[in-house]
């Protein structure tokens, strides 16, 4: 009896979404991945979601490099190769790679280059008409200190 109820509990269980970005500019506005274990930790690509007011908005793809400015890149669609764009990595207001970071804060944030462009032209527009949530995708997010990213 045990096994089945503890086998129920474990198929209950909804993902739980460790890793967040906040928007800076409309913190109604998140991208949210789910919590890695310890066997995920070493993985490269991971599924998050953007949403905006409790509501999906687009899946989010996000994928480590090892070249470019960021080692990240990000896509809506991971089977369309030609749309992954550059993630742009800050610890305050510096860039992580390309100079010293001379920054005093270690608030880790991130810019996700032409977001706005490729919500724009897809089937999203009319959820990012409103200003708030169109101010949010081209600007800076905050990464959570939950998120274990390497930078």
């Amino acid at each position: 009896m045990k096994i089945l109820f503890l086998t129920a509990v474990l198929f209950s269980i909804q993902p739980t979404f460790s890793c967040e970005w906040r928007s800076e500019v409309t913190p109604k506005a998140l991208i949210q991945f789910p919590a890695l274990s310890k066997k995920d930790f070493s993985k490269t690509e991971w599924q998050g979601r953007l949403i905006y007011e409790g509501e999906t908005i687009s899946p989010i793809y996000l994928d480590w490099i090892t070249e470019g400015l960021s080692g990240y890149r990000w896509t809506m669609d991971p089977k369309k190769e030609r749309y992954w764009e550059s993630v742009l990595l800050f610890k305050g207001e510096y860039p992580v790679r390309g100079r010293s970071n001379n920054s005093v804060s270690d608030e880790r944030r991130v810019i996700l280059v032409d977001l706005g462009r490729h919500l724009w032209y897809s089937d999203k527009r009319d959820q990012i008409e409103s200003s708030e949530i169109y101010s949010a995708i081209n600007d800076f997010w905050h990464v959570s200190n939950k998120c274990r990213m390497p930078f």
